[in-house]
């Protein structure tokens, strides 16, 4: 489980720490002044809804109208389930109508209300507040491979409404090598039995987010994780978030200058790594490393700097100055388990923006996100670059740097940039000469297309426009000859990293000139 706190005066319980990070680093720019009936000076100190949407792109797909309706996410929550109280308190400030549907699953007692699941469904209506459902599955303290039993349920449309979710997001995080010896409750092949029914959520198009822990890269010490924790200087990561069937989501903090009004500038996002106020003993950190039992699928191999899977994929805020639960005197809330829940809706607000431009789901993010970050980031990623997950400086690893780390993966999300970067492609042909006779040798010329996020990685070509393909090549021309007098429309069709395709055409006027009759003047004659 991931850090969670509720408490009803806005108290912190973690001690921000000062960093010297520079203004690049990760989300940066101000933020505008909490809105909402339940917000008055003096302002809190949290990010509200608002704040948030603005800092990590949000906002301008909220302007559009995209905030998640039509859209359904599942939530699963082993052992515990979320105080409606609260979660209806919060959907009174802000106007939400979001049906909670919470299914208990197992034998025995239902799980008592607790802040985790409380949590996971305040912060996922505080990116998409208009989402249709969200389904949680609340496991009992009976059930056996907790986790795994709820995935089954969340993925079977007969508990969703008779639909597939869009999304599912997980904030429980169970330590690698534990569950390797044989964790009680936990079948021997729990994790190869969880991982093939991630992956077949993935085939699926179903996102699964995972937090990476609030252990720093020594996950298995748990948390708030003291200095003399013998666990403190041994690497270790998390399962489900070290499945390479998971956006594996970690955590940052924020330097933030408040000014007297609500509003504030974020002065950096840094690896979140700071010590909680119940004494400079005790620590939290985003969880981050490698895994001892998957290797790196193929949209990281060359990335990650081993053959193992690495984590996080990517981060958001989890810790200072942590999530606002609802205006004044309301509490607020942390951990990846924030972050985790927040990354599943905001996915959902973007594949609504995708949907209203006709654009189908691009299926599973991982290795989208990495196609971009290959070509660039086209504005999706925000790369942090300042600090460590190394929770007490002892296990060696790991720090943030330049591209891809795992302190942080591949960075923060811009969601509107990420909208964009998964748009449709522009695909451009011309055919040179246009016209002439026969044998005509003509090159086509497809360097003219564009993408707005990933690569352009091959060229379908249609040489005759009879809608078979003659060649694809991974360079945008192509010499034809053409031996028959016609109108000819060539086409090519291009293909992209993210999925996404577009055609275009061009005409050719193939001729035999026109024959001539010589005229041969009569002499003339005089006389």
């Amino acid at each position: 489980m991931s850090a969670v706190a509720i408490v009803i005066a806005l108290v912190s319980v973690i001690a921000p720490t000062a960093s010297s990070a520079p203004a690049d680093s990760g989300a940066t720019g101000p933020i505008p002044a909490p809105t909402g009936p339940c917000y008055h000076p003096p302002y809190p100190t949290p990010l509200a809804p608002d704040q948030a949407a603005e800092l990590y792109g949000l906002a301008p797909l909220w302007a559009d109208g995209f905030k998640g309706a039509g859209r359904s996410l599942a939530i699963l929550d082993p052992y515990q389930q979320p105080t409606r109280e609260v979660f209806d308190a919060f959907a009174q400030c802000f106007g939400i109508e979001t049906d909670l549907d919470v299914q208990v699953v197992g034998p025995g007692a239902a799980p008592a209300p607790a802040g985790e699941a409380t949590l996971d469904a305040l912060i996922a209506v505080t990116a998409a507040p208009e989402l249709d459902n969200i389904y949680m599955f609340s496991g009992t303290d009976g059930l056996e491979n907790n986790q795994l039993a709820l995935l089954e349920h969340a993925l079977d449309p007969a508990n969703t409404g008779g639909v597939r979710v869009d999304a599912i997001s997980t904030s429980f995080t169970f330590c690698e090598p534990v569950l390797q010896a044989g964790k009680p409750g936990f079948s021997f092949d729990y994790m190869q039995q969880m991982d093939d029914l991630l992956a077949e959520a993935a085939a699926a198009g179903v996102t699964v987010f995972a937090d990476a822990g609030d252990g720093g890269s020594s996950n298995c010490a748990g948390w708030p994780m003291t200095a003399d924790n013998p666990q403190a200087s041994v690497q270790s990561v998390g399962f489900p978030s070290s499945s390479p069937n998971v956006v594996s989501v970690g955590g940052t903090q924020l330097d933030v200058t408040r000014n007297p009004d609500g509003s504030a500038t974020v002065d950096a996002e840094v690896v979140w790594n700071e010590a909680a106020t119940s004494g400079p003993t005790e620590r939290f950190a985003g969880g981050g490393g490698r895994s001892i039992v998957f290797d790196a699928p193929p949209w990281q191999q060359g990335v990650a700097p081993t053959s193992a899977r690495s984590l996080p994929d990517v981060s958001m805020l989890a810790g200072s100055p942590f999530w606002s639960g609802g205006g004044n005197g309301l509490g607020y809330w942390f951990g990846t388990s924030a972050a985790t829940p927040y990354t599943a809706a905001s996915w959902l607000v973007v594949l609504s923006s995708l949907e209203a431009q006709g654009l189908s789901s691009p299926g599973f993010l991982a290795p989208l996100l990495y196609a971009l970050a290959d070509a660039g980031g086209s504005g999706a990623l925000r790369d942090v670059t300042i600090g460590s997950n190394d929770t007490w400086g002892e296990a060696g690893c790991c720090t943030a740097t330049t591209g891809y780390d795992e302190a942080s993966g591949l960075g923060s999300l811009q969601f509107d940039a990420l909208a964009r970067a998964l748009g449709a492609p522009t695909a451009a042909l011309t055919a040179t000469p246009a016209a002439g006779a026969p044998p005509l040798t003509v090159t086509l010329d497809a360097s003219g297309s564009t993408t707005p996020g990933g690569k352009i990685v091959s060229y379908a070509w249609d040489d005759d426009g009879d809608g078979s393909v003659d060649a694809t090549t991974t360079g945008p021309t192509r010499t034809v000859t053409y031996t028959t007098a016609a109108t000819m429309t060539p086409s090519v069709t291009i293909a992209t990293t993210v999925g996404r395709t577009a055609s275009a055409t061009a005409s050719v006027a193939v001729a035999t000139p026109a024959a001539t009759t010589a005229r041969v003047a009569a002499p003339a004659f005089t006389g």
